[in-house]
């Protein structure tokens, strides 16, 4: 057994406990030390299992069960830390808190000048609201563009699965005590509000059209791109053979997607295109040089130890896909 108050390591997890079974207790942040053990371990796991380690369990179903535990793992270590990152909003002072609560008779006790110092304050917290909304769909910009590990079309769907999450956060915002404290400030002063008071207004509500705005259309293109995921698994694990059994099918999806999604338009279809056609390219690549058998395969001496016959056929096989 795991003492109490330690976090899971890939020790513990390869002596398991009564011989099948590891147990213990998670951490305080029950939900990253969960994380941890399935991405960390459990899913890394899977992937060195002998096959002998595997039992009776059919070929296909484990490949399929692989999979399905990818997408999980992957899935919740991005929730995570998404919510680890988050979005940090300034916090409003207390003194501000205390003011905003006081009925309009109360604040006749404070001076002019406390008044104007902590109105100051509030406008100050506001407008720092303001810039980080904007900064936060800038930066989302800025690191969707420059994070192409992969070229291949899953980067494009885990672009905005990541957009979508941050910008929940982000619309979250609103419904905080804070932001509500402020906005019924604001809208209880609105007659007698001074110009920048107002422009306040103005600038908030814009900056929540637009980040409820982005958010709709990253939730718009995750529903969509989501559909094609049964199709992208061709393109990164199969063989050009595979790749055009799928393909009359993935391009039907895309014409559905054209013709329905209101966002996605014809830029980002073309983007689209251009990745899936990059991923066939690497994945042809792989194929001729046989990286699921000896993945670090990069010896320049191969091809004259293959049998030309052999690689006549997988030459073949890609300009079968080339012209399909």
């Amino acid at each position: 057994m795991i003492p109490p108050g330690k976090e899971f390591t890939q020790t513990m997890l390869s002596t398991p406990s009564d011989s099948d079974l590891c147990y213990g207790e998670l951490s305080s942040d029950a939900v990253i030390c969960m994380n941890k053990t399935i991405y960390n371990y459990l899913y890394t796991n899977l992937e060195i299992l002998n096959p002998d380690e595997w039992g009776e369990i059919e070929p296909d179903h484990r490949a399929e069960f692989k999979k399905v535990m990818e997408v999980f793992a992957k899935d919740m270590n991005d929730t995570v830390e998404s919510l680890i990152k988050g979005v940090k909003f300034m916090e409003l002072p207390q003194k501000c808190k205390e003011f905003i609560l006081k009925d309009s008779n109360n604040r006749e006790f404070m001076t002019e000048s406390e008044t104007q110092a902590i109105q100051k304050d509030i406008e100050r917290t506001d407008r720092s609201w303001i810039e980080t909304l904007g900064k936060e769909v800038e930066d989302m910009e800025v690191i969707t563009q420059t994070n192409e590990a992969d070229v291949g079309p899953r980067s494009e769907l885990e672009k905005w699965k990541y957009r979508m999450m941050r910008l929940s956060c982000i619309n979250d915002f609103s419904k905080s005590p804070d932001h509500r404290l402020i906005s019924k400030f604001f809208a209880d002063m609105k007659n007698k509000a001074s110009t920048s008071i107002i422009n306040l207004m103005n600038d908030m509500k814009q900056r929540k059209i637009e980040t409820h705005t982005s958010h709709n259309e990253a939730k718009d293109n995750v529903k969509y791109l989501s559909t094609l995921e049964i199709y992208f698994d061709p393109l990164y694990n199969g063989t050009p053979d595979t790749i055009i059994d799928s393909l009359q099918s993935l391009m039907n999806s895309l014409k559905l997607i054209s013709f329905t999604a209101r966002y996605y338009d014809t830029s980002k279809m073309t983007n689209l295109f251009s990745r899936i056609t990059d991923q066939m390219i690497n994945t042809c690549k792989d194929y001729i040089l046989e990286k699921k058998k000896t993945p670090a395969n990069e010896d320049p001496e191969y091809f004259w130890r293959v049998s030309p016959d052999e690689l006549i056929h997988k030459f073949q096989n890609c300009i079968r896909l080339y012209n399909t």
